[in-house]
């Protein structure tokens, strides 16, 4: 009688723990889903070259980068991204960006390096691009951007339509930049956003060769 109550005790014990492990698998997949589907999406990957990865994880052409996530473009690297509303953003080598929705519709903040944004010609829904000292405001742009970190400089050249660029610190402290021109905030430049300078065509044809489609 002990050695078959053994058994049925060792049954039980068996179906509890069977039963623990499967609802924990699905707890761990809801969990899973859930957070899947509160990270809104951002872009597809369209194009890349050498060594990119998205939250520390190589990507591939399926990566769809989502918000929350950090891009790193390492030397010698390329990326090309198409977001949801069709604005291309190309991203260029040494470079750091993180994916952050926010209520100004800037969700690209770029930490390190450069990338050239160029909006639809309609519906856009993303208006942007944020450093850790400006803010770029877009309407209907083509334009250059670069940080430089060790002297926290924010340069920028527009290439078509405008751009609101504007000091983190201080909203009022903004310029509109133009077709050809070029403005800069930090470091060498100045702690304001300083002048606007026309550029030389020579010169917009180097900075818009730096990262072409």
């Amino acid at each position: 009688m002990k050695h078959y109550l053994d058994k049925v005790n060792l049954l039980i014990g068996d179906i509890i723990l069977r039963s623990f492990y499967l609802n924990l698998f699905v707890l761990l997949t809801m969990i899973s889903s859930f957070n899947i589907q509160a990270a809104e999406y951002f872009a597809n990957v369209e194009k890349f070259k050498g060594n990119v990865e998205v939250n520390n994880k190589a990507i591939s052409k399926k990566t769809k980068v989502m918000d929350g996530d950090i891009v790193i473009v390492k030397d010698n690297s390329y990326l090309k991204l198409k977001a949801s509303d069709g604005t291309t953003i190309i991203v260029g080598p040494k470079s750091g960006l993180k994916i952050s929705f926010n209520k100004n519709r800037t969700p690209v903040s770029l930490e390190v390096g450069s990338l050239r944004w160029i909006s639809p010609k309609k519906d856009k829904k993303f208006l942007g691009v944020r450093t850790p000292n400006a803010i770029l405001g877009v309407r209907g742009t083509d334009f250059f951007v670069e940080r430089e970190r060790v002297f926290n400089e924010t340069q920028m050249v527009c290439f078509d339509g405008n751009v609101n660029l504007a000091s983190v610190k201080n909203k009022e402290d903004s310029k509109i930049v133009g077709p050809g021109q070029w403005g800069g905030i930090g470091g060498r430049y100045s702690q304001k956003i300083g002048e606007i300078i026309p550029l030389k065509a020579s010169i917009l044809k180097s900075f818009k060769e730096r990262l072409t489609e």
